[in-house]
């Protein structure tokens, strides 16, 4: 039954016969001995990469992507590219999970992490939003200069001529020194046609008043009509053009 042999004893047995640990070759294994068709041989413990099949005492190969498993349907290491979670490999770990490059497992995010790449570092928040690496309830009172986007979750900063904002980069709430005047949502370098500044704040101007100082009736330049000692008239007097 040999096929390659020494004067006593073989290495390799001939078709339907089996390599015993004392280099023999017989038609089965002896009790306790597990059977492993892939290189039939008999065997006290299967090999890596197989798992024994306790009921018929024969080895079985893993199946890909698993490397090592107890089973056919229970990993415990998996091939490259692939990450264990809960005994399967998988190409890419599941939400509220991060793949573990060094163990090759998928390994729990932790805190308000939907998904991340490390334990702490969050690629998106499962509650709150994404600044950094970091989950936050406000983004506005978190940071100077950012706001909440619903859209996405995240932290976005504000348009340069807001301090801060709501909403959209150019709903502004606060004002910076460079633009220091809020009005509809938006900051000035002055206060606009048809308001005047008092107190940091712009004010709307007494219609018909384009622009106005000090006070809302003021008038420095009129929408219609004509200016006349700080208000708008509908006729010069008399001495004037």
């Amino acid at each position: 039954m040999c096929v390659v042999c020494t004067t006593t004893t073989c290495s390799k047995c001939s078709l339907a016969t089996l390599l015993t640990q004392e280099d023999t070759c017989v038609f089965a294994c002896s009790n306790s001995y597990y059977t492993y068709a892939a290189n039939s041989s008999c065997l006290p413990v299967c090999p890596s990469r197989t798992y024994p099949v306790s009921s018929s005492l024969i080895c079985v190969d893993c199946s890909a992507p698993c490397y090592t498993c107890t089973s056919n349907i229970s990993c415990l290491s998996c091939l490259g590219g692939f990450y264990l979670y809960n005994s399967s490999c998988l190409a890419a770990c599941p939400t509220y999970y991060y793949a573990n490059n060094i163990s090759k497992t998928c390994e729990m995010c932790v805190g308000r992490c939907l998904t991340c790449i490390s334990p702490t570092a969050c690629l998106s928040c499962s509650v709150g939003f994404l600044t950094g690496h970091q989950c936050v309830d406000n983004c506005t009172t978190f940071a100077v200069g950012m706001y909440s986007d619903i859209p996405t979750l995240m932290c976005q900063m504000c348009s340069g001529n807001c301090q801060n904002c709501s909403d959209s980069p150019t709903n502004c709430t606060a004002c910076p020194a460079t633009h220091p005047y809020l009005i509809n949502s938006t900051c000035y370098t002055n206060c606009p046609l048809y308001t005047y500044s008092s107190a940091g704040m712009c004010l709307s101007c007494s219609y018909p008043c384009l622009t106005c100082s000090s006070n809302s009736s003021n008038c420095t330049a009129c929408i219609y009509n004509y200016l006349y000692n700080y208000d708008c008239i509908s006729n010069c007097p008399d001495g004037f053009y």
